[in-house]
């Protein structure tokens, strides 16, 4: 099968069995990391509006059918899920989205995970990823190993140099999940530090 890497953090790019490969247009681009990221169901409706705002509702529509025929020429229909109404994403084994894997290598911060002891007194029951705190000093080896890994993978804030005009609601977006993601990504080195 196929295998196809989706890298966010920096300027998108995308990988087909290990080779780069490139969408020739920024909004199929945008539409791309829009849908790999959020991984949930979008109305044709919905995507339209936000990615073609300034066209009337059968122009729109028309510029994502091509967007879409775009994206999948380049990278396959495997992790799409297409249908008259929605479009979603559909994970599978031989795909892999840099930021899904961040996120999942980051749930060690979330709240009770990183301590080794239940009853720790320098445990912290906030969240780190809302308060920007680290959730304690100590962490186990393999969740170490998780957050080692997420540092290796957020070098760079995600879409980091990629502009979309014309489609504020992306950029919105855009703008929301890089700041949401690089404080992620400092309560990551901070947790590293305090077990180091």
């Amino acid at each position: 099968m196929t295998q196809i890497e989706f890298l966010f953090f920096g300027p998108p790019r995308f990988r087909v069995n290990g080779a780069a490969v490139k969408i020739n247009r920024r909004k199929a681009v945008a539409l791309a990391v829009f849908l790999a990221v959020t991984a949930r169901p979008h109305s044709r409706e919905k995507l339209a509006a936000m990615f073609w705002p300034e066209s009337d509702g059968p122009r729109s529509r028309a510029s994502l059918r091509k967007a879409l025929w775009l994206i999948t020429k380049v990278l396959g229909k495997t992790w799409l899920n297409i249908d008259r109404e929605t479009i979603s994403f559909v994970p599978h084994e031989d795909l892999e989205v840099d930021v899904n894997r961040f996120l999942k290598l980051t749930a060690v911060l979330s709240r009770n995970k990183l301590r080794e002891e239940p009853d720790s007194p320098k445990h912290s029951k906030t969240d780190p990823i809302d308060s920007g705190q680290p959730a304690t000093d100590r962490a186990r080896p393999e969740q170490i190993k998780a957050l080692e890994e997420a540092a290796q993978i957020h070098k760079a804030s995600f879409l980091s140099g990629f502009f979309l005009n014309h489609a504020p609601d992306f950029e919105d977006w855009q703008t929301e999940q890089a700041q949401r993601l690089d404080r992620l990504a400092a309560n990551v080195l901070e947790s590293l530090t305090r077990s180091g």
